[in-house]
């Protein structure tokens, strides 16, 4: 009866780590989420340039932003402009077919962007 209950616990917590992992979009290609599950973009940055990404189309009403982090990359001690990543974390509010635009700029010259992101997501 004790490893019964043991197997149960094991599989009820591994089925909990299941429902709560993020998605990774992937830039380029159709993604497919869950209404309600989170989801995430991960794009290079380097901040110390002034450039950041910019989520342009806010006015999605397929999804919610949640939160946005920058990591930078490993680098030496005192090494100065080291890029990394920027991470926007999603929630899928609305079924239906969306986009996610981002460009890539600083923010005191809007509109001039060096890149653009368009990830595509169909949320069921």
């Amino acid at each position: 009866m004790k490893k019964i209950r043991t197997y149960l616990i094991a599989s009820v917590a591994l089925l909990l780590c299941c429902c709560s992992a993020t998605t990774m979009l992937n830039q380029g290609t159709e993604n497919e989420v869950e209404k309600g599950d989170k989801f995430q973009v991960k794009m290079a940055s380097n901040p110390t340039t002034g450039y950041s990404w910019r989520w342009v189309n806010r006015d999605n009403q397929n999804v919610d932003s949640v939160s946005q982090e920058y990591k930078q990359d490993k680098a030496p001690k005192m090494m100065m402009g080291v890029g990394g990543n920027e991470t926007w974390t999603f929630s899928a509010t609305k079924s239906g077919s969306t986009t996610l635009v981002f460009c890539y700029e600083q923010p005191w010259n809007p509109g001039e962007n060096t890149d653009t992101l368009v990830y595509k997501i169909n949320i069921k």
